[in-house]
């Protein structure tokens, strides 16, 4: 035996490691790439015309205005809300700079929310002249990160009339649908 073949046994195995580790993190990842609104509620209730002005009444009972705020909606058992959290806080510090507010509301808490979202984790954003904005998650894709945000480009947004709100239900990515 020569001194080298210990060395190719630790590559082999180290080579071996990183594959299974890799095939573990793609089979988890795959796993948990789901439809945000797998039944197409949001997107059905969102052409009923009273949707808008339920969702604007719930959110004004429990938090007293929606003028110029961020509701970003949690479940802290959803593996999901982890795998977002950098984004998350990225879009937070976006909602601060842009001098509106974030609340955060977690369905433990207030699970009313429910019948207005599919899915977690989700945002509802409305701007200065209380006009709704968006609703819907965060992003797509396997990892809720800022380069595949859905919300980042409405922020700017928050101080501006809106014609139209963007309700995103046709999404793919990390999501615990509720």
């Amino acid at each position: 035996m020569s001194i080298r073949q210990p060395g190719k046994i630790v590559r082999l195995l180290v080579f071996v490691w990183f594959v299974i580790i890799f095939a573990v993190l793609m089979y988890f990842t795959t796993a948990r790439l789901v439809d945000f609104d797998p039944q197409a509620a949001l997107l059905d209730n969102a052409t009923e015309p009273t949707f808008y002005a339920e969702l604007d009444s719930f959110l004004k009972s429990q938090y007293g205005t929606v003028q110029g705020r961020a509701f970003h909606i949690y479940d802290s058992d959803c593996f999901c809300q982890m795998v977002a959290g950098a984004h998350i806080a990225d879009v937070k510090q976006l909602v601060d700079n842009a001098r509106m507010e974030n609340i955060a509301i977690s369905l433990s808490e207030q699970p009313d929310i429910e019948q207005f979202l599919p899915s977690v984790p989700a945002i509802i954003i409305y701007n200065e002249a209380s006009e709704l904005i968006y609703v819907g998650p965060y992003s797509t894709g396997y990892l809720c990160t800022t380069g595949n945000g859905l919300v980042e480009a409405l922020i700017p947004k928050m101080s501006q009339p809106v014609s139209e709100p963007v309700v995103m239900s046709l999404a793919r990515g990390c999501y615990c649908n509720i």
